[in-house]
């Protein structure tokens, strides 16, 4: 218990005797010599860091500004079948699945006019277009009408554009 006490007013007289010192004013430049001196720290950037930021910049506006131009009065149709093997005519703005032909799977509609001459095994999306069941053509699902909104549109949109951009890799790969 002692030696606390001894080291405590030890400790006491050194910062009464430190805090009693005036202040000295570092001399002009003093600051700038003294960061000379320190190691400098040296910042190292990945490989390729800012081509990676611009490829995600450029991706970025790709996927949310090309879909865009779906939100124009003038949008094209387009056209989305699960069906792998469906046999689909667009044709301006006429969708057609023809005689003889069975698509099964379900089939999206945008802006268009879905004629059926064939068969459509599974569900038809129509948003902003028309039906026309012909007289040898049949529809074995529902057929639902979506609302016809910027938010329908943009969706197809993204759809149609990555079925483009699948189609465009399957054909580069090949």
């Amino acid at each position: 218990m002692s030696s606390n006490h001894y080291c405590g007013s030890k400790y006491e007289q050194l910062e009464e005797g430190l805090t009693s010192l005036p202040d000295i004013p570092a001399p002009i430049g003093f600051t700038a010599a003294l960061l000379a001196r320190l190691p400098q720290a040296h910042k190292r950037q990945a490989p390729f860091q800012r081509w990676r930021t611009a490829g995600a910049v450029a991706a970025l506006l790709l996927l949310l500004g090309s879909p865009l131009y779906v939100l124009t009065d003038g949008a094209r149709p387009m056209v989305e079948s699960t069906d792998p093997h469906a046999a689909i005519e667009l044709q301006g703005n006429s969708v057609t699945v023809r005689v003889g032909e069975v698509l099964r799977g379900d089939l999206r509609v945008y802006n268009a006019e879905l004629r059926v001459q064939g068969r459509i095994e599974g569900t038809v999306y129509l948003a902003a277009s028309n039906l026309v069941i012909e007289p040898l053509g049949e529809v074995v699902g529902e057929v639902r009408v979506l609302p016809h909104s910027w938010l329908t549109r943009l969706r197809f949109g993204l759809v149609q554009m990555g079925l483009e951009v699948r189609s465009y890799v399957r054909g580069a790969l090949r």
